[in-house]
């Protein structure tokens, strides 16, 4: 990886990324409505077009033919994810122990945000929401007739997040992506194990996983709770010590689309974990007497 942080340390302009985001913010709404019709319009036609017909996937069986690259996909990214944890957790970690809790989530550092390989990693993390969109690609190629409402909402909500939230900048996105990326690393590299064919050997994690997935949006959700609290003491209430631009690093229209956007995606996560391991029906089979 030192090559490619030198050319970041080099080249990374995280600041014009950041004037583009704002100056095309439309964009973000139209790429999101391209794949939302993607999702609600592409599975009939992937069955006609690509299997030739409407019943060549009753079966049930996945198609072979995409396994290998979605097997690379998940590789990439899970490798993507790696290179970003190793880039902003020790810097996330390193200012919790300076500066305390509240000043690293109140304090935006601009040139680590926007420069440098820092920068980059949160860059990349933004425009990687975007990337994402291709894991519904192969979900649709593996013959999907209907994706359930999480594996749509999830990933088209959190781009619309990273896209403002790293346009605005906001000290809370940092955490959120030194979370996300150490899930995700675990994650895609958990679907590539499974797409080998080592299902049964790695399902045991399914539930770490999604246990891990559920508890990042809490915590994002409780930190943002918490600048929420700091900016109205600051702000309405007033302290000795106030500061009308206290807890700056995280705006207040970052702080709305965070609450918003996390609580969203906490509750449907929550009904997915406990639908599937707390609540779990019993199999059929094992019902019959």
């Amino acid at each position: 990886m030192q090559w490619i942080d030198s050319w970041g340390a080099a080249n990374y302009d995280g600041y014009a990324y950041k004037a583009w985001l704002i100056y095309h913010t439309d964009y973000a709404i139209y790429i999101a409505g391209l794949y939302l019709a993607l999702v609600f319009r592409a599975p009939p036609l992937v069955a006609k077009y690509v299997y030739g017909g409407e019943g060549v996937q009753r079966t049930g069986e996945k198609p072979a033919w995409p396994r290998c690259p979605w097997i690379c996909w998940n590789l990439l990214l899970s490798a993507f994810s790696f290179y970003g944890a190793s880039h902003v957790v020790p810097v996330l970690l390193h200012h919790v122990r300076r500066d305390g809790l509240r000043s690293t989530l109140c304090t935006l550092h601009p040139e680590e945000y926007y420069r440098g390989p820092t920068g980059m990693a949160m860059g990349l993390f933004a425009l990687s929401k975007g990337a994402e969109f291709g894991d519904t690609v192969f979900l649709l190629l593996s013959g999907r007739r209907r994706l359930p409402f999480l594996q749509w909402f999830h990933p088209v909500t959190t781009f619309l997040y990273c896209w403002h939230a790293y346009a605005v900048g906001s000290g809370v996105l940092t955490v959120a992506a030194a979370l996300n990326y150490s899930v995700h690393t675990v994650m895609y590299l958990y679907f590539a194990v499974a797409e080998v064919g080592l299902k049964s050997l790695v399902r045991s994690f399914a539930m770490y996983i999604t246990l891990a997935q559920i508890t990042q949006m809490a915590v994002g959700l409780l930190l943002i709770a918490f600048v929420t609290y700091e900016k109205y003491l600051d702000y309405a209430v007033g302290r000795p010590d106030a500061d009308p631009a206290a807890c700056a690093g995280t705006p207040w229209d970052a702080v709305r689309v965070q609450i918003l956007i996390a609580a969203a995606n906490l509750v449907p996560f929550t009904q997915l974990f406990l639908g599937a391991y707390v609540f779990k029906r019993p199999d059929a089979a094992s019902t019959k007497a």
